[in-house]
């Protein structure tokens, strides 16, 4: 018989892509939603009105499935009472966000996967491939993310938060493995390579603790990682609004700020912004043993959610097939890399590939066409 996946959060941008991907798998499902809105039936399908915040009627929705799925939000609010209901069945998880389990000793020994959108996600499994492309001929990686995505309220409390909580880091680089602070000479140096960006675009310069962990894997390089802003007006309202929280932390502010930070970017989100497309853009320093050149590579993304939801599925496909698993892992962990843009660029959630200018896309999708085999 096939398993049994709980989905929570289903009816939402990523829920509901997870859930169409799961379902043409023929998996059993189980979706949880705030409200059912209409009776739906179907032979493998259950829709339950769940409260992740409610402890009983979580363990209940939890209870007799193999896998819960976890796209409700905020994340740092609603992963850990879900991460204890799966550690108390001992099922298996996956959370397209869920970093502050990392800080969680009980938690850290559960058949999780977290990080399963773009950033993190994408975002590991892209340096992942970098290294493994062009591995010890890479010296230094600078790395430009960022482009119009769909701004969300749990999505600023998670940023918000995360902020705080130093799961990112400002200011800080990655040497062979290490975090190391951003130095004035480091800084102007970087500032050669950032001529292809837009004009009036705020780079912020930082770590995660998914890059980090990519970083230690592939211990003998330099990564400086850019989080890009088109609309520096964007920048600044999270920066007041992280220093607001700074100020006065409880969940209620966290809340609070997020909702003034989410009116402020929609009022000044312009009719070119509805154009949802997120870049990777990277500088990559290489030597041959001939001296250091340079090459530059572009991921180009349509809408994040469709990467959050595909990505989220194969996380979840991966991680019902295998029973090695018995601690948190990183999407980058449990997946290659290249079946993974492979998949994403079938899928239209990548757009495209190019290096140097040129697309490397059959370079990448080298299996045979879809229906072909």
């Amino acid at each position: 018989m096939k398993k049994k996946i709980g989905i929570l959060g289903s009816s939402g941008f990523c829920g509901n892509i997870v859930f169409e991907e799961l379902k043409q798998s023929g998996y059993r499902l189980r979706c949880g939603h705030r409200y059912i809105k209409k009776d739906l039936v179907d032979k493998y399908i259950e829709h339950v009105s769940v409260d992740v915040l409610n402890d009983k009627e979580l363990y209940l929705f939890c209870k007799d499935c193999d896998l819960i799925v976890n796209a409700t939000g905020p994340s740092y609010v609603t992963s850990p009472k879900i991460a204890y209901a799966i550690k108390k069945l001992d099922l298996k998880y996956v959370d397209l966000f869920g970093v502050n389990l990392l800080d969680d000793e009980i938690i850290l020994n559960t058949k999780s996967v977290i990080g399963t959108g773009n950033f993190p996600g994408l975002s590991g499994i892209v340096l992942k491939w970098l290294n493994e492309k062009y591995s010890k001929n890479l010296k230094r990686i600078y790395m430009y993310a960022g482009g119009n995505e769909k701004v969300t309220l749990n999505a600023l409390i998670d940023v918000l938060m995360s902020s705080l909580d130093g799961y990112i880091e400002t200011n800080c680089f990655i040497y062979k493995g290490e975090k190391k602070k951003i130095s004035r000479e480091v800084d102007l140096k970087e500032q050669n390579n950032v001529d292809f960006l837009p004009l009036n675009s705020v780079c912020i310069k930082y770590i995660s603790k998914e890059l980090l962990n990519v970083s230690e894997k592939f211990p003998n390089n330099e990564v400086y990682w850019n989080n890009v802003y088109l609309n520096p007006e964007h920048d600044k309202i999270l920066r007041q609004g992280v220093s607001e929280i700074q100020k006065e932390y409880s969940l209620e502010k966290v809340y609070q700020v997020a909702d003034y930070i989410n009116e402020q970017i929609s009022s000044k989100r312009k009719a070119k912004d509805n154009l949802l497309q997120y870049k990777y853009q990277c500088s990559i320093i290489l030597d041959y043993g001939f001296g250091e050149y340079e090459e530059f590579l572009e991921v180009i993304c349509g809408d994040t959610y469709l990467i959050n939801g595909y990505l989220t599925a194969m996380c979840v496909k991966e991680l019902l097939d295998r029973d090695d698993i018995n601690k948190i892992m990183w999407a980058f962990e449990i997946l290659d890399s290249k079946d993974v843009l492979e998949e994403l660029l079938y899928r239209k959630a990548i757009l495209d590939i190019k290096l140097n200018g040129k697309s490397i896309r059959d370079e990448i999708c080298v299996s045979q066409e879809r229906g072909e085999i």
